[in-house]
């Protein structure tokens, strides 16, 4: 696909680049085994390729996921069977093949980060304001903000 080029690209790239990132930040030495998100990572990457103008080999994509590679050959087939990626073969090189978001997962992921960007908004806008009213998502799984005074 073609390298996209406006302000909201780049907002979800910068976004995009964050929330894969973010990974390096967690005391993983001490949680390792918590943070098992292969698939996940799979589809940041290739929708940071999609937005860099860039194409993913399935062996960088095995890379992204920080699993061995045939626990991540398992998961990129399992995107695959779902629709969520396509596998594409290289017309200079036939051992390689190349692996990019399918048009719904790209929207998909569209749609998550313009969320992320909007909740990252309200959260630096109010702070600005009030910090006692900066909202949070609930952690408890309802996907909905919770109050800032509840318990």
């Amino acid at each position: 696909m073609s390298l996209r080029e406006n302000s909201s690209s780049s907002m979800r790239l910068a976004v995009a680049r964050w929330l894969y990132a973010s990974r390096d930040n967690r005391p993983a030495a001490k949680f390792d085994d918590l943070y098992g998100e292969p698939a996940w990572d799979i589809l940041l990457d290739l929708y940071i390729a999609e937005y860099s103008g860039k194409r993913t080999a399935v062996s960088s994509a095995c890379l992204a996921a920080r699993v061995p590679s045939t626990t991540a050959l398992r998961y990129i087939k399992s995107l695959c069977t779902k629709g969520l990626t396509e596998r594409l073969p290289d017309e200079r090189d036939r051992r390689r093949l190349w692996l990019h978001l399918s048009p719904r997962a790209l929207h998909e992921m569209d749609l998550y980060i313009d969320r992320s960007i909007d909740e990252l908004r309200a959260i630096f806008k109010s702070s600005q304001h009030d910090a006692s009213a900066q909202p949070f998502w609930d952690l408890r799984g309802s996907g909905k903000r919770a109050a800032s005074n509840a318990a």
